[in-house]
This record gives structure tokens, C-alpha cells and sequence, in this order.
């Protein structure tokens, strides 16, 4: 990369320690003016990391931040549960929590932008 993006890198990195591989990736996602989705357990510096490129970068620092929980763990325990007392197909039960769990990553663009709208 060049001295510029270096020196993004620099910024942000100061900020976010041990994670420069992602600082970099993430730098790159922005440069194709791409999208992030930053997933990890709470606590790692997701969101500092989200603000220190929107500061470093001179961008509104503005942050909707929305917590998905996972909406397919509820419907896979229970068809799991059904799937054995009931002899019903496994297979079957998987797809139908597949396909629940794409329904909810297509819909999470329209979840953002209520959110942003809302907030």
C-alpha cells in the first residue's frame, strides 16, 4: 500500500491494538467502498475500531450499532427437539432453520436502515 493507507493504518492501530491484519482488511473494504460486518464476542474493540477509522478518516462518527442475536438458535434447538421425539426427517429440520436464517440476513439491509432512520 502506499505511504497514505500506511499512515490510516497507523492511526487506527494505535487505537485498536493486535489486530492489524483486520485494521488492514477492513482499510481495504472502505477503499472499494465495500461493506464490513465486524463479528466477534462483546468486549474486543469492534466498535472503537469502527470509530477510530471514521475519526482517522475525517468521516461522521455517527455510529448505529445493532446486535443481531442469532435468530436461527431458538428454531434449530426446537426442531431438533421435535426431529427426535417425532422420528421426522433431520434433514428436513435443517433446511427449514437455513432458510429462516437467509430470510434474516436479507432483511438485516432494511433493519439497518430503520434503525438509522429511527435514531
Amino acid at each position: 500500500m502506499n505511504k497514505l493507507t500506511d499512515q490510516i493504518q497507523a492511526e487506527v492501530n494505535k487505537v485498536v491494538l493486535g489486530k492489524e491484519d483486520i485494521v488492514r482488511k477492513v482499510l481495504l473494504a472502505i477503499l472499494a467502498q465495500g461493506h464490513v460486518l465486524l463479528e466477534d464476542v462483546p468486549g474486543v474493540g469492534k466498535t472503537t475500531m469502527a470509530l477510530a477509522f471514521a475519526r482517522t478518516l475525517g468521516l461522521d462518527s455517527r455510529l448505529t450499532v445493532i446486535t443481531v442475536i442469532a435468530a436461527s438458535a431458538p428454531p434449530a434447538a426446537l426442531m431438533s427437539m421435535f426431529s427426535a421425539k417425532f422420528k421426522l426427517d433431520t434433514a428436513l429440520a435443517s433446511s427449514m432453520v437455513s432458510v429462516q436464517t437467509a430470510f434474516s440476513a436479507l432483511t438485516m439491509p432494511l433493519m439497518v436502515s430503520l434503525a438509522s432512520y429511527l435514531a
